[in-house]
């Protein structure tokens, strides 16, 4: 595990210190990274002793990649240019593997004015819901089979009685 998250660091680290905005979207993107099998990250996923294991790895993750800062000003894909805010601003992140804390680098056109580009939301794909898109999908489930419960047909399949194959 430590293996795959230190080759990450290293990756990313350089890509970032060299001023590289090429760098594969899979090794920046929190929904890549818990999807992309090739980079061994479903090790991941995988329980440690003292269940702590992911979250440590995660956070350094999340950490290695900074506030986002690109500097005072930004021009947005609409051509106009923001900038960035004084005061970083924090933001709350709950994943499968637990809960995180994210300093971020925002742009507007000042504080207490609507944010207008947040560089480390938009590398990691963040939704804009605290939760992961896996744990939304999770509670998405789990909200529809409550309500219509598990399809009872016998053939194996895992539906609910909405869309029972009966």
């Amino acid at each position: 595990m430590y293996r795959v998250v230190a080759h990450l660091q290293l990756s990313i680290g350089h890509a970032f210190a060299a001023g590289r905005d090429d760098v594969d979207p899979t090794l920046t993107s929190a929904v890549g990274l818990l999807q992309e099998p090739a980079l061994g990250i479903v090790e991941l996923s995988r329980p440690t002793i003292d269940g702590q294991g992911n979250k440590l790895l995660l956070d350094q993750f999340l950490a290695s990649l900074g506030t986002g800062d690109m500097g005072e000003r930004v021009a947005l894909p609409d051509g106009r240019q923001v900038d960035r805010l004084p005061e970083v601003h924090k933001r709350r992140y709950v994943s499968i593997f637990g809960t995180f804390e994210l300093t971020r680098t925002v742009y507007g056109s000042r504080e207490g004015q609507k944010i207008e580009f947040v560089p480390l939301d938009n590398r990691l794909q963040l939704p804009e819901s605290v939760f992961s898109y896996v744990l939304q999908d999770w509670d998405q489930s789990f909200c529809v089979e409550q309500a219509f419960g598990p399809c009872k047909c016998g053939n194996g399949h895992r539906s609910t009685a909405v869309t029972c194959c009966t």
